[in-house]
């Protein structure tokens, strides 16, 4: 179970003479994840939210990117939200889409990879 502490220059000896070496890098992963957007949003009320999670350092891709609003589940039913995911080794993403933005669309979201942390992100619907 290699940890990212165990990153680093390996070096691998034969006892001859001379002495024959060889080095490896090792450089172990995390799988993390990210909002592009960054960690505060504003925007307008009506305009068109999107916010993109990026998955990064998997070896496989995640099996599902869960978005949600506050507490609850992002609800795509709803006929102005949509969501496009790509799930990809080492470039995975999922777009969350929300057309004509309200006040009430306000608050943290937060996506959710099947593999790797979480990643949040305040947005502020401004009303003027």
């Amino acid at each position: 179970s290699p940890q990212v502490k165990d990153s680093g220059i390996y070096e691998c000896q034969i006892n001859t003479k001379p002495t024959k070496r060889q080095f490896i890098n090792l450089q172990v992963l995390e799988p993390r994840s990210s909002i592009s957007e960054g960690r505060e949003l504003y925007l307008d009320r009506g305009s068109t939210l999107s916010l993109t999670c990026n998955v990064h350092n998997t070896k496989n891709p995640p099996e599902y990117i869960s978005w949600y609003h506050g507490n609850k589940v992002a609800r795509f039913e709803e006929p102005d939200m949509r969501e496009k995911t790509v799930l990809l080794p080492n470039v995975s993403y999922s777009t969350l889409i929300l057309d004509k933005a309200k006040v009430h669309n306000s608050g943290t979201y937060t996506c959710s990879p099947s593999n790797a942390n979480e990643a949040s992100i305040r947005v502020h619907v401004l009303s003027g």
